[in-house]
This record gives C-alpha cells, sequence and structure tokens, in this order.
C-alpha cells in the first residue's frame, strides 16, 4: 500500500555532527541551592568532555577528582 513505508534518505554531504557532554545533578541529592548544583553539574561535564565526547555524567559525591 501506497504511503505506508517508512522513507529514509541520507543527508547531502557536507553535514555537521552534534556532540555533546552532559553534566548531571540533581536537587536535593547533590545541593539545595542553584549555585552549588550548577557548579556539580558543571564540574562533571568537563569530566565528560576530558574522557570522551558524547556521553554524560552524574555527581557523585565520593567521585575521585580528576
Amino acid at each position: 500500500m501506497p504511503g505506508t513505508g517508512r522513507k529514509t534518505d541520507k543527508a547531502p554531504a557536507p553535514y555537521n555532527a552534534v556532540i555533546f557532554s552532559i553534566g548531571v545533578s540533581f536537587y536535593p541529592d547533590h545541593g539545595r541551592n542553584f549555585s552549588f548544583l550548577f557548579e556539580k553539574a558543571d564540574e562533571v561535564m568537563y569530566h565528560a568532555k576530558r574522557r570522551c565526547k558524547n556521553r554524560y555524567y552524574i555527581y557523585k559525591e565520593d567521585a575521585p577528582e580528576t
């Protein structure tokens, strides 16, 4: 039946890849104010960038500093 199949097209070259590194902290587990939560999320985001791209890390209080 026409129209029931899935059509996939390849993107024409050149194309841009999206790379992400994300740091996550949770309220109230990792802090009770925005500044502290943001600081911890930022800390683990840079850890993700240093380790390997396309990753996310969740803040842990007992994690070793790198």
